[in-house]
């Protein structure tokens, strides 16, 4: 919004997909730049870290989950039903390593269903879907309305770096070129 304040003329045309999908985009030309939540080493493109965050366990915010008091074990998670992204997204790898690290195997979990989007994932866990690993920066609105809780788990597993990525040797468009120096003043300000 800020850009566009400043530069009325500026359209931006934005996709949405995961990780894989916005390193695949890139790398057939096209798209300028691309947010990634996993790094990514293709010949050709600079992948620059510009924002760390901390993943989440999101729950419905319902007796059964308020009455956890902010506390899941492992033996828990187990047993509750699960929401994930599909297996591109850098949100399910990072989630994963996570699970294993608790000697829990994300294919065993009881799994409630896969959806394609953070938003999707934060619908479904409002609604009582089931929990789901999620990034505590999306999440934050609908936990400050009380719509869902957020469970914190002390672990370096759950922050992550978010990338921008770029061609190494095509020039930017005006309009991406502001976008690649913004963007990260934006996050370090909304922190």
């Amino acid at each position: 919004p800020a850009l566009r304040q400043r530069y009325p003329q500026v359209f931006f045309q934005v996709h949405q997909g995961d990780s894989s999908q916005v390193i695949q985009w890139m790398t057939e030309n096209g798209a300028e730049l691309g947010i990634v939540g996993a790094p990514a080493q293709r010949p050709g493109l600079l992948c620059v870290p510009f924002l760390t965050e901390r993943l989440v366990i999101a729950a419905p915010n319902t007796p059964p989950y308020q009455r956890l008091e902010g506390n899941l074990t492992p033996q828990l998670l187990r047993t509750l039903p699960f929401l994930v992204r599909e297996p591109g997204s850098g949100t399910r790898k990072q989630a994963d390593q996570f699970l294993r690290s608790l000697g829990l195997e994300p294919q065993t979990l009881n799994l409630a269903a896969q959806l394609e989007s953070t938003e999707s994932i934060l619908q479904g866990v409002k609604y009582g879907l089931g929990v789901s690993i999620v990034s505590q920066y999306a999440a934050r609105e609908e936990a400050a309305a009380g719509r869902i809780l957020l469970f914190h788990w002390d672990s370096p597993l759950l922050e992550r770096q978010f990338y921008l990525l770029y061609r190494r040797s095509a020039a930017l468009s005006p309009a991406a070129a502001m976008l690649l120096q913004e963007l990260p003043s934006f996050y370090q300000n909304q922190g």
